[in-house]
């Protein structure tokens, strides 16, 4: 644990700890919020801006005492990293450490794997915590390692440790399935990833649904410069809300004056509005200005009828519940007198989509949303080199027992092993399905 005693501050009280272990270790760490961890341990928010400056420093003092439990569990059985000469069995204890820590709390776990994984951290902690053991670990098998390849394994370790499936901690035996996974992640394996250079005018789109939905990365995607893109409209916020107080006569400009009189001046849609007055939507107003101004955003929109709605990579602003009201009601709404298009880097497998479409360097490709999902979920993906290419294979848990008893395997060089979250333009562009579909 680092000498700043913020650590010590959050652990020693239990109701603001569990919360915020609660809020961090369930969302990104962007959709974390220092006001709902507040709220659900009935803590004085004055007192906690007197101990923790910002949600920097309370996410910095729980890992640093996430980090600190997992070297405990780890010391605990005293062993010693440095005088164990076999390489298979430190990565074994590598991978009962994470187990260790799975089985203390399971929330310890999806902190830590969202420490190493989420995109959204974009800040340096090293100087706030602790080192994570992985790091103890790498450099010690890093040492030891003599194969031809060392990078390229040191690679595909920490894809594993970093993607952990988490359905083989209930396996009935651990133990054996983790040597198993071991002697599979020694062999000879080589890296190459591939590339898209195509960019695309968003304009070229044809549009099969009211609603459509592309994954694309932002680097990669063109938009016309006519296109009525949200995110520039919120840059304009000020200017639209200006308009909106003058077309309506809002005398008072806040978001409940502005649906009603928004219902009234579109009275034959009135009923339309009433979703903008569900209960759990005022309170998320009340309590996020941004979510606020893309909700009056959304409003002009309605009113102003326009023939295409771009909304570009928006909805991964927001968190679980505002993406899901977004996607469920706001959308179906502007829908009915607007072409709507969503394009996001990801996808969430609850999205009520009957089609996808993926920008790639042929042009867009459109899949069944509901067999990605299937092929995606709960399921480990392997990602393997055939005669210099690149490719994917989707397999079972039950197919982890015997990574050996793999045919397709047999030749070929392992590049990483994960499990997916959600579809994302990485994790599809990556897989086999994807490349069915293109040649």
């Amino acid at each position: 644990m680092k000498k700043n005693d913020k650590t010590a501050l959050l652990v020693e009280n239990e109701e603001l700890y569990q919360a915020t272990l609660d809020e961090f270790s369930s969302k990104s760490y962007f959709q974390a919020s220092t006001n709902e961890i507040l709220k659900n341990s009935n803590y004085n928010k004055g007192s906690f801006y007197y101990r923790f400056a910002n949600k920097q420093e309370l996410f910095s003092a729980l890992v640093d005492y996430v980090f600190t439990v997992q070297i405990e569990l780890f010391n605990q059985k005293r062993i010693n990293l440095s005088s164990i000469l076999e390489l298979k069995l430190i990565i074994n204890k590598l991978f009962e450490n994470l187990f260790d820590l799975f089985k203390k709390d399971n929330r310890y776990f999806y902190l830590l794997l969202k420490y190493f994984t989420d995109k959204t951290i974009d800040f340096n902690l090293s100087d706030k915590c602790i080192e994570p053991i992985f790091y103890r670990f790498m450099r010690i098998i890093s040492d030891k390692l003599n194969v031809t390849n060392k990078k390229q394994f040191l690679v595909i370790l920490k894809n594993l440790y970093f993607h952990f499936p988490e359905e083989l901690f209930s396996s009935d035996d651990f133990s054996n399935e983790i040597e198993t996974l071991v002697d599979f992640l020694v062999k000879d394996n080589q890296v190459k990833n591939p590339s898209l250079s195509s960019v695309f005018d968003a304009t070229t789109m044809v549009f099969s649904d009211d609603i459509n939905y592309i994954l694309a990365k932002p680097s990669f995607f063109k938009f016309h410069s006519n296109s009525l893109l949200v995110s520039k409209m919120l840059l304009k916020y000020n200017k639209i809300k200006k308009e909106l107080k003058k077309k309506l006569q809002i005398r008072f400009f806040n978001y409940k004056n502005l649906i009603d009189k928004a219902s009234q001046n579109s009275f034959k849609d009135s009923e339309q509005f009433s979703i903008f007055y569900k209960s759990n939507i005022i309170k998320l107003v009340l309590e996020d200005k941004e979510f606020t101004k893309f909700l009056t955003i959304c409003i002009y929109l309605f009113l102003t009828e326009p023939r295409i709605i771009i909304f570009d990579f928006l909805l991964s602003r927001f968190d679980k519940v505002k993406s899901e009201f977004i996607l469920m009601n706001i959308l179906p709404l502007l829908a009915k007198k607007s072409k709507i298009l969503i394009v996001e880097e990801i996808i969430p497998y609850k999205s009520q989509f009957e089609r996808i479409s993926v920008l790639a360097s042929t042009g867009y490709i459109e899949f069944n949303y509901l067999d990605l999902v299937e092929y995606f979920q709960n399921n480990v993906f392997i990602t393997y080199l055939d005669d210099n290419m690149q490719k994917n294979k989707l397999i079972s848990f039950s197919d982890l027992n015997d990574f050996t008893k793999l045919d397709f395997l047999s030749g070929k060089s392992i590049v990483s092993i994960e499990t997916y979250s959600h579809i994302s333009y990485d994790n599809l562009l990556k897989n086999e399905v994807f490349y069915e579909k293109r040649y």
